[in-house]
């Protein structure tokens, strides 16, 4: 008999949007997903749920096996066209690369980074988030994020609307920062 891991079921899928859906609404709260994920990655579980075949991805640092690749059924593209775009965070990004921010008529269609370190919610890197969704100040810690990643934000997002939206990942869990999320350091 042929069984299918809870990933690739509509209800752990399910209960993963709904754990996206309040991180991006409560940016810097982690959550952690080890309940619907079996024996996969929090990277994994949040791609299974977000992509199908009618956005597109990047994964450059080929964090995602062929096998899950295949099952993902999603078309691959460069990350500078890319709706989502799977990276490393544990090495800084290269001079050249450059998510797609969206325009003004369609800022919405800034891309996703799925940045994915050693641990959320402990580590040397503490970054103090403030913005919609978050009562005066948070600060948060991680483990094996590249600073530069959030410079580099900073970059992309400072001619709001346009800009990307990230979500970070370690083993297990989950943490948002939306465009609209400022970020200290």
């Amino acid at each position: 008999m042929l069984t299918i891991e809870s990933i690739w079921q509509a209800k752990s899928q399910q209960k993963i949007f709904m754990a996206l859906l309040n991180c991006m609404a409560l940016p810097g709260k982690i959550v952690d997903l080890k309940d619907n994920l079996g024996s996969y990655s929090a990277l994994l579980g949040v791609l299974a749920t977000l992509l199908d075949n009618t956005v597109t991805w990047s994964d450059e640092d080929e964090l995602v096996n062929h096998r899950d690749r295949t099952l993902l059924a999603t078309p691959l593209v460069p990350s500078n066209k890319a709706q989502f775009i799977v990276k490393n965070a544990t090495i800084a990004p290269n001079n050249h690369f450059s998510p797609y921010l969206g325009e003004l008529t369609s800022p919405e269609q800034g891309a996703t980074l799925i940045l994915q370190g050693n641990h959320l919610g402990k580590g040397n890197l503490k970054l103090q988030l403030s913005g919609p969704g978050i009562e005066n100040t948070l600060t948060i810690s991680l483990d094996q994020f590249d600073p530069e990643w959030f410079k580099q934000r900073y970059l992309w997002n400072k001619h709001f609307p346009l800009g990307v939206d990230m979500i970070l990942v370690d083993q297990t869990q989950i943490l948002a920062l939306p465009r609209t999320t400022h970020l200290e350091w």
